[in-house]
């Protein structure tokens, strides 16, 4: 499946720091499929058979130029994308292949993007990569003649996604929001959940999965969340929790919810009140076009925009043309793949793996997103462009 991937002689990118980001197809007939689907035509290949071996492909690749005054660096950065959807690559991590899918990406950027030519790389692992890899601890710990060379560096780029996501619940405008997180203990509900006070909440809800009959897991990791989370906002911000996303935020009358889930999970406008707005930063999201939304606001978030003039951060797009890559509108890219430019731009040296995610990585985030230009996503309802003051005036109606 990998196939043309030596760079020519005359590429521009040499001496550049570089990004290798780590990801894979979402659904069928969304933008990035498609976009993908034209990168495989472009090599001669397909989309692999249900049980062909995927390998990998470069899908984009494309030069960030730090801005003036800003203390970074230019990066070049190459998306390495596993051509399989999520639902295959999701029973794949079940079933302990998909690491190896990743790892074998992960390994040629190193000793061809790193090594070969004597700058250093940030790793980022996006999408399921992050589940595959247990949040880039696998890899450390699997590999670590590669990880803990002095060039190398890798995050989950989680971090990103989570300050964009509170960054948004800003700019909606909501005073003192009734909060839900749904989630509330993987890796962004977690540290969103923790950091819930940098929009000062009225209150937090914490969802998690129910328990099987006669279990108390899920319901104790719940408990020991509540318990962390109220030692990190203080006593100010009451915390509650709750097992079932279809009743939780109904009960407790929320009108800001955060969908920060992986797997299958799915919301529903019923799980809802109306007037609610919802951030959804599954991916694939957890929210469906497909059903009635009316009197509700879905947003997709976690992702950021390379703010005009864009021309002189990412004078090439993202690559071949395209300005849209599928993460939300023009110019805009996965947090988690914002993030891992920040921290190669800036100098960062590390690794950033599991699933704790230290707060303080939420300032560092929106410290030098800002230097580098990359804001919230713009808002968009399934599709429909929106902007902040057309957000701000639908909560102004709860």
């Amino acid at each position: 499946m990998r196939a043309h991937l030596k760079r020519p002689e005359n590429w521009p990118g040499y001496g550049y720091t570089r990004v290798a980001f780590m990801g894979h197809a979402l659904l069928p007939g969304v933008l990035s499929s498609e976009l993908i689907s034209n990168s495989l035509r472009a090599v001669g290949l397909d989309w692999p058979a249900p049980n062909e071996h995927p390998g990998f492909i470069r899908w984009l690749s494309f030069p960030v130029i730090a801005p003036p005054n800003s203390g970074g660096r230019n990066v070049w950065v190459d998306f390495y994308v596993v051509p399989v959807y999520a639902p295959r690559f999701f029973k794949a991590i079940q079933s302990n292949e998909a690491y190896g899918w990743v790892e074998a990406a992960a390994e040629y950027a190193i000793l061809n993007d790193a090594k070969a030519s004597g700058v250093d790389l940030a790793i980022g692992w996006g999408a399921y990569t992050k589940m595959a890899t247990e949040h880039g601890w696998l890899f450390r710990n699997r590999r670590p003649e590669l990880a803990d060379s002095p060039r190398v560096s890798t995050t989950h780029g989680d971090a990103g996604s989570a300050a964009l996501t509170l960054e948004s619940v800003r700019l909606s405008g909501i005073k003192h929001p009734r909060l839900a997180i749904i989630g509330a203990y993987g890796a962004i509900g977690s540290v969103v959940s923790r950091a819930a006070a940098m929009v000062d909440p009225e209150m937090i809800l914490l969802v998690g999965a129910p328990d099987k009959l006669g279990e108390t897991i899920k319901l104790d990791k719940l408990t020991e969340q509540r318990r962390i989370v109220e030692d990190c906002v203080g006593p100010h911000y009451p915390v509650y929790t709750h097992q079932d996303k279809s009743r939780a935020c109904l009960e407790h009358d929320i009108n800001v919810v955060i969908v920060a889930t992986g797997g299958n999970m799915s919301l529903k406008p019923e799980d809802v009140l109306p007037g609610t707005l919802v951030l959804d930063v599954a991916t694939p999201p957890a929210c469906s076009a497909n059903n009635d939304w009316s009197g509700r606001m879905v947003l997709g978030a976690g992702c950021g925009q390379f703010a005009q003039p864009a021309q002189t951060i990412i004078p090439e797009g993202f690559g071949n043309g395209i300005w849209d890559c599928g993460a939300g509108g023009e110019r805009v890219l996965w947090g988690c793949a914002g993030e891992t430019i920040a921290r190669a731009m800036f100098y960062w040296k590390g690794h950033l793996v599991g699933q704790h995610i230290p707060t303080e990585e939420l300032a560092w985030s929106l410290d030098k997103f800002s230097k580098m230009g990359f804001v919230p996503q713009p808002p968009s309802f399934f599709g429909k462009a929106l902007t902040w003051d057309e957000v701000r005036e639908f909560c102004k109606r709860k």
